[in-house]
């Protein structure tokens, strides 16, 4: 009989923290499922690495290209809407309050997002699936939204509203969880962010085991990881994985033990990407896109691009969108210009194809380390494979992406399977016309979007923003985490685990169309 599954997604997990608390003691349950499993520390986050994108890859095992969710900030060019998910004021107020509440609640997972998600493959299956406070939810069963109290004297504020999620889900103070039809306390109000943090997360997982009520396949997502490393940089925010570690284990504790529970479970722990340092204070580590662009009208964050020599920037953290009134290659060459003058710029990147019809491949263009144009490689094409099993071509300088090639090997340096994750992240057109990030230490801002100061920040290409662990304990017999593994990879893990089909798993994804 196929063992159930629980997979903790633990926001922001950052490999050079995890493992260092693993080995100083500090981290005892996190220790023991690895002393039982198996760790890999380099399992590779999508592009850009931020967490509405990260968070729909896991929940489907697609790239952006497929799934929709393109970053947590972008413009949709057809509808000429915003999609906000961050949480900066002045966006959410030009937006609407009611507007970022339906957007995040519904509109996200209902409209926006295109793949199936791992709970309606599960339930389809016949078999049962729940959700505890991950972003990326949808499934088959209807659920009613229950404003939190203090929102709900708020008149701009739609009541009434209802989701799909799977059969059992809790949503913050959202969607209260219930249990065979009763609902059940877990730590909820503003104290709790609304039950949207860890706190609310454990205790939602303590009632399903109280009540034994653990269906085939459980994801629990953590975020207070992310927003301690954002405060004060990843390596400062063990204690939110101390916290987590302890109410973990009070949780296995209840279940009879660590080896009782891995008898019943398998067990998969990994993050959605890393998080890096941030050089302190606003005008050092923040880059403000409007002034390297002077030429340029640059619009607020929530406008419409509607009149010529208008440029609309999307910062995601370590990324930025840029949208064009005028997606010319004049318009590209001049703003890659301006962008890659300023030293803090890493890299210029766009889809051939936007600014030349039918041309096929991507480009990376950097201040000092080339430029380079690749694509998948086709017949007749000059190939070589990366360590993840992709056939690629390319013209011009591997530096751009810190890549070399020994025979029909490609070795990936401080960007790991960039090819694959540039290819199928910038796809989509609505994800901008053209792509810039950071060097570490970095981030992009708006005057009406500010930059984290000090702390931990990513979304980046670079492989510290990148590179999350991955956790295996319990797994069946024959399975193996992939030697190389991706968080696309997670869905397509725990459909073999549940017995389901496996197409995929381990195998290359790229598919940038």
């Amino acid at each position: 009989m196929p063992k159930k599954v629980l997979l903790v997604i633990i926001d922001a997990l950052t490999p050079g923290v995890l493992l260092p608390a693993i080995a100083e003691g500090r981290l005892p349950t996190f220790a023991a499922l690895v002393e039982r499993g198996e760790v890999n520390p380099e399992c590779c986050s999508i592009f850009p690495s931020i967490t509405h994108a990260c968070l729909s890859s896991i929940a489907t095992g697609t790239y952006p290209t497929k799934h929709g969710i393109v970053g947590s900030f972008w413009y949709d060019q057809d509808s000429k809407e915003l999609a906000y998910y961050g949480a900066q004021f002045w966006v959410i107020l030009n937006q609407g309050i009611d507007k970022f509440l339906e957007d995040l609640l519904g509109k996200m997972n209902m409209e926006r997002l295109r793949a199936p998600t791992i709970f309606e493959e599960v339930e389809d299956a016949g078999l049962r699936a729940a959700c505890l406070n991950l972003l990326i939810f949808r499934g088959r069963h209807t659920r009613n939204v229950r404003e939190p109290f203090l929102l709900r004297p708020l008149p701009v504020v739609t009541t009434n509203r209802t989701i799909k999620g799977p059969s059992t889900h809790m949503l913050g103070d959202f969607v209260p969880l219930e249990i065979d039809g009763k609902r059940v306390s877990t730590p909820v109000g503003i104290r709790n962010r609304f039950g949207m943090n860890d706190v609310s997360t454990l205790g939602g997982l303590k009632a399903l085991a109280e009540h034994n009520a653990f269906p085939d396949f459980t994801v629990a997502y953590f975020p207070d990881n992310d927003i301690e490393s954002h405060a004060c940089g990843p390596h400062g925010a063990v204690s939110a994985l101390e916290k987590l570690d302890a109410g973990l284990a009070e949780i296995f504790e209840a279940m009879g033990g660590i080896d009782r529970v891995l008898e019943e479970f398998a067990i998969l722990i990994h993050g959605d990407h890393a998080q890096t340092d941030v050089l302190p204070g606003e005008t050092r580590g923040g880059i403000l896109v409007n002034e390297l662009l002077k030429e340029f009208r640059v619009l607020h964050a929530g406008d419409v691009l509607d009149a010529p020599h208008e440029i609309l920037v999307a910062p995601n953290l370590r990324t930025a969108f840029l949208y064009f009134s005028e997606p010319t290659i004049g318009t590209r060459d001049r703003v890659a210009h301006l962008l890659l003058a300023d030293p803090r710029i890493d890299q210029v990147l766009w889809h051939d194809d936007v600014f030349e019809g039918g041309q096929k491949g991507f480009t990376v263009q950097t201040r000092d380390r080339g430029c380079l144009r690749f694509w998948l490689a086709g017949e007749g094409d000059e190939a070589a494979y990366d360590e993840y099993g992709c056939a690629w071509a390319w013209d011009g300088d591997l530096r751009a992406v810190d890549a070399s090639v020994e025979g029909r090997l490609i070795k990936w340096g401080d960007y790991p399977n960039a090819f694959e994750r540039i290819a199928c992240g910038i796809g989509p057109v609505h994800a901008g016309h053209l792509w810039t990030t950071a060097k570490l230490g970095y981030g992009f801002r708006l005057p009406e979007i500010k930059a984290h100061s000090g702390g931990g920040s990513h979304a980046s290409l670079h492989k510290g923003d990148s590179f999350t662990a991955l956790i295996g304990a319990g797994l069946p017999e024959g399975i193996r985490l992939p030697d190389r593994p991706r968080i696309v990879d997670t869905a397509p893990l725990i459909k073999r685990i549940l017995g389901m089909e496996s197409k995929g798993l381990g195998q290359a994804r790229c598919l940038p169309s």
